[in-house]
């Protein structure tokens, strides 16, 4: 038996030596590292470790994994299953030469749940806990495209409920009728247009969930509720609210794609949320620091956060390519850009931030996508998810949990955000 390992091992090692890169025609090796120029790092800049590659948007994206070759979550790893077990410590028994799975850590169940979490999953997937999503690929003016790239998860990794909350089920907007007049006036491609307008099975009068996969014993986390953009459906926002979620945040979003119509969707998902709170079949049981709320949304959307505010369960808020009409009512970031509706400048939205009496702060995103639409700008959040998860991650950070290395991305005259200004330009005003 002895001897058969020793001949199984040396073949192994020989099929390794032989599978190494060969080298290609004319002595060239095939490109290692980020030379494609992918956000392969997962830090949302737009750079990969070894290089600065900007937008270079003629760059393809990777191939996608189909998700459907993943293992569930919950399912051991077998012999037959491929890359189930890539970082695991892989073990043989010489008295029966089989495959034995590695231990799972019974007295670390937060520990064993992260080891179990899929990588690359698509926004959409449904009863996925993910370790990482892959970002929507966009079709750009110059016949290139962008996207389809890894957004890493945070430590918790992610998992989606959809069609939630039916016992807080809002009413339909009668406005959804004019959704594909709208959603083409954006001039974005077809398919991106037909990606907006696809429901993909949700019910526009309940809630989508995204949470943390993994919970530590004890731990609540706090909850953001989410306000679409006009005819955005919530599926399109999912690699941020997912990205979001992983870093122990649970997103309560309204799948109405006009929640600034008056039926108060966002504060109505907040009810779901206590509800769920305290319900003993909900995954959220007694999960929830409710005590620690924050609001944000997408244009409409961030109209109906700004008129949200006031509720007095809201701490924070951020507007996404949105404002506030009049005095905002809780500390607020802004977000806007190049291109967005009304083509802001950097000069007036520092000027209203400043002039507000609220603590607020603005980011003002330059070297948005050519994609032949009229507002790209208006879209970054939903194309460039990798640019915005970071700085979303933290401000809720900051702003709700008093995190210290958050607060350095913000505030200080070396604040992170405020040395930049190719990328995009920052300010702030009264922030504490």
């Amino acid at each position: 038996m002895l001897k058969r390992l020793r001949a199984h091992a040396l073949l192994l090692l020989l099929v390794v030596a032989c599978s190494e890169d060969p080298a290609l025609p004319g002595g060239q090796r095939p490109p290692s590292g980020n030379e494609d120029g992918d956000d392969d790092d997962g830090d949302g800049d737009g750079r990969g470790e070894r290089g600065d590659a900007g937008l270079d948007a003629r760059t393809p994206p990777p191939e996608r994994i189909d998700a459907s070759l993943t293992l569930d979550a919950n399912t051991p790893p077998t012999e037959t299953e491929e890359d189930a077990t890539v970082d695991a410590t892989v073990t043989f028994d010489a008295s029966l030469d089989a495959y034995v799975p590695p231990e799972v850590d019974a007295g670390n169940p937060f520990a064993s749940c992260v080891a179990e979490l899929e990588p690359r999953c698509k926004p959409d997937d449904t009863a996925k806990a993910c370790s990482s999503v892959i970002t929507p690929t966009v079709a750009l003016s110059d016949g290139g495209s962008w996207g389809g790239s890894e957004l890493k998860a945070g430590p918790y990794g992610w998992i989606v409920d959809f069609n939630q909350g039916k016992s807080f089920a809002t009413r339909i907007s009668s406005a959804e009728s004019s959704c594909a007049v709208l959603a083409a006036s954006f001039g974005e491609s077809e398919e991106s247009t037909a990606s907006i307008l696809d429901l993909r099975g949700a019910d526009l009068s309940l809630y989508t969930v995204f949470r943390p996969a993994c919970m530590r014993e004890g731990e609540t986390y706090p909850v953001i509720t989410w306000g679409n953009g006009t005819c955005g459906r919530t599926g399109g926002y999912a690699s941020l609210l997912a990205t979001v979620a992983s870093h122990g945040f649970v997103v309560v979003a309204s799948n109405s794609r006009f929640t600034d119509g008056g039926n108060k969707e966002m504060l109505r998902a907040l009810d779901f949320a206590a509800f769920a709170n305290g319900d003993k079949q909900s995954p959220l049981y007694q999960r929830l620091a409710l005590d620690k709320i924050g609001a944000m949304g997408h244009s409409q959307g961030a109209a109906a956060t700004a008129h949200a505010a006031p509720d007095a369960r809201i701490k924070a808020m951020i507007l996404w390519n949105g404002t506030s009409d009049g005095e905002p009512a809780k500390p607020y970031l802004q977000v806007t850009g190049d291109r967005d509706i009304g083509n802001p400048t950097v000069a007036r939205v520092s000027s209203a931030v400043r002039e507000r009496q609220q603590a607020g702060a603005w980011l003002f995103y330059r070297q948005v996508l050519v994609t032949g639409g009229n507002v790209t700008g208006h879209l970054l959040l939903m194309q460039q998810p990798e640019r915005v998860t970071d700085v979303t991650v933290d401000w809720w950070k900051y702003i709700l949990l008093g995190d210290k290395d958050a607060r350095a991305k913000f505030v200080g005259a070396n604040c992170e955000l405020c040395s930049e200004r190719n990328a995009y330009e920052y300010g702030q005003s009264r922030l504490p």
